[in-house]
C-alpha cells in the first residue's frame, strides 16, 4: 500500500518566509475573509482553494485577494492576525482546502489591521548569487 503524507503544515519554524494573504470568499452564501500563509505564489493558492472547492461541490465561490505581501516571519504574522479575530472566527459548513483561518469581518476592517501587523514585519532579504571573479586575460586573443 502506497500512502501519501502531506507534511505542508509540520514542524515549521516561525521565522519562516513567505506570504501572509488575505482573500475574500464566498462560502455558505455569505461573504467572509480567509487569512492564510503560503510560501508560493498567490496566483497559485488561490486558484488550489477554488480547485479544492470545486471537487466537492462542483461550483465555483467568489473568490478575491485583497492583501499579500512577502514577509520572513509569515506564521508569527498569521497568527498575530488570527488572534485578533479569534472571537469572529467562522466555521464553514462546506469543508474544503481553505476552510480553516476564515473570519466573519468586514474586509476593510481586516486590512486596516492588515496593514498595521505587516507595516512591522520585516521583508526578507533577497539571496544573492555569488559572481566568480572574472579571469584575467592574458591579452591572447584581444
Amino acid at each position: 500500500m502506497n500512502l501519501k503524507v502531506s507534511t505542508k503544515n509540520l514542524d515549521h519554524p516561525a521565522t519562516k518566509a513567505g506570504i501572509v494573504y488575505v482573500l475574500e470568499i464566498d462560502v455558505d452564501g455569505k461573504r467572509v475573509i480567509k487569512i492564510g500563509v503560503t510560501g508560493r505564489k498567490i496566483e497559485d493558492r488561490c486558484s488550489e482553494i477554488l480547485v479544492s472547492y470545486f471537487k466537492s461541490y462542483r461550483e465555483f465561490p467568489y473568490l478575491r485577494p485583497k492583501r499579500f505581501r512577502k514577509t520572513a516571519d509569515m506564521f508569527a504574522r498569521e497568527k498575530e492576525l488570527l488572534t485578533y479575530f479569534s472571537d469572529r472566527k467562522y466555521t464553514s459548513e462546506k469543508k474544503f482546502g481553505g476552510c480553516q483561518e476564515l473570519v466573519d469581518v468586514p474586509v476593510e476592517e481586516v486590512v486596516e489591521k492588515y496593514e498595521e501587523v505587516m507595516s512591522n514585519a520585516e521583508v526578507p532579504k533577497k539571496k544573492r548569487c555569488k559572481r566568480k571573479p572574472a579571469e584575467k586575460s592574458d591579452g591572447v586573443g584581444e
